[in-house]
């Protein structure tokens, strides 16, 4: 009995369900997305909606023919043809072959103290293990690379971090950064945490300077700089936050002639782009459906109070 071929539209709903149930990161599932539609279209231009190995040859034909004339990185190439094996996978046997396609040897060797050290970064944040899979190599690239100057993890310094995302990155990341900045944020977090005291910026506000994920020009000094003080002044005024509060409201009240009496206010919330929970950084619900933690802020003309992200608008 010949096995009848499924219809592609069906397999590929199934694939994305498959996915986002194997714990796939939110932004990575949008290039999954992005990739599922784009055989679907490749397929309706050849006048097939069922899915084939012939299809799938084609496919990576027409992929090698874009990679070539340069039209995609070489990166996302590869990352077209695991998509490709995986959807195979799902329609050959009915299971998602979620493994990489054949074992690759480290890029970036680094000493077992060092392999133990990334562990602990990325369990000392609440991710998925699909997510640590993602993470673990730019993780292990950035202290292999301070490894090479001798310079192990709790002398990091900032010069360090400069010369990494300055220098390095933009030579053997081939154009996507978004993991390693994240993972840099991680790190250098982690380490200033224990005992690190050479780290004094906080790279927490750094991410792709554009939304095109693929092609990402290099941070400058000046812009690395920047990042930093602006969170070094939020820093300033959280050590007197409450003073702070006291003084803007009494100004705003002169100014604006606000009656403080009773006050009715609306409310929205804005996310961070920031793993770690706190009494005041908080998951809740929110209008854009982000599921990083939150703030809440009282609005009435001007914002006159914020709270944490769970706290009830009631």
């Amino acid at each position: 009995m010949v096995k009848s071929s499924p219809l592609l539209k069906p397999l590929i709903n199934q694939f994305l369900k498959e996915v986002k149930a194997y714990g796939i990161l939110e932004v990575s599932l949008e290039q999954y997305h992005l990739i599922c539609n784009s055989i679907v279209r490749f397929a309706q231009s050849l006048q097939v909606d069922s899915y084939s190995p012939e299809l799938v040859d084609s496919y990576k034909d027409n992929l090698d023919t874009r990679c070539s004339s340069g039209e995609i990185c070489k990166e996302y190439h590869r990352f077209q043809l695991r998509v490709m094996r995986m959807l195979s996978s799902l329609a050959e046997s009915g299971v998602v072959d979620f493994s990489s396609a054949k074992s690759h040897p480290l890029r970036y060797i680094v000493s077992d103290e060092t392999n133990s050290l990334v562990e602990m970064i990325l369990d000392s944040y609440p991710i998925s293990n699909a997510a640590k899979n993602d993470l673990r190599a730019p993780t292990r690239h950035f202290l292999w690379y301070a490894e090479q100057f001798g310079i192990k993890p709790q002398c990091i310094d900032d010069s360090t971090v400069m010369s990494f995302l300055i220098d390095e990155v933009p030579v053997s990341n081939g154009g996507s950064t978004g993991r390693t900045l994240r993972c840099v944020k991680y790190v250098t977090e982690y380490l200033r945490a224990h005992g690190n005291c050479f780290l004094h910026r906080d790279y927490a506000l750094l991410k792709l300077k554009n939304d095109h994920r693929r092609i990402i020009s290099a941070y400058s000094e000046e812009e690395i700089s920047g990042i930093a003080q602006v969170l070094d002044g939020l820093s300033f005024i959280g050590n007197d936050y409450q003073k702070l509060v006291e003084v803007f409201t009494v100004q705003t009240k002169k100014v604006f002639g606000l009656n403080t009496s009773r006050s009715y206010f609306d409310c929205t919330n804005f996310y961070f782009e920031i793993d770690r929970v706190d009494d005041f950084y908080r998951k809740g619900p929110s209008k854009e459906n982000k599921k990083e933690p939150i703030v809440e802020l009282g609005l009435q003309k001007i914002p006159i109070s914020g709270f944490s992200g769970n706290a009830n608008h009631q």
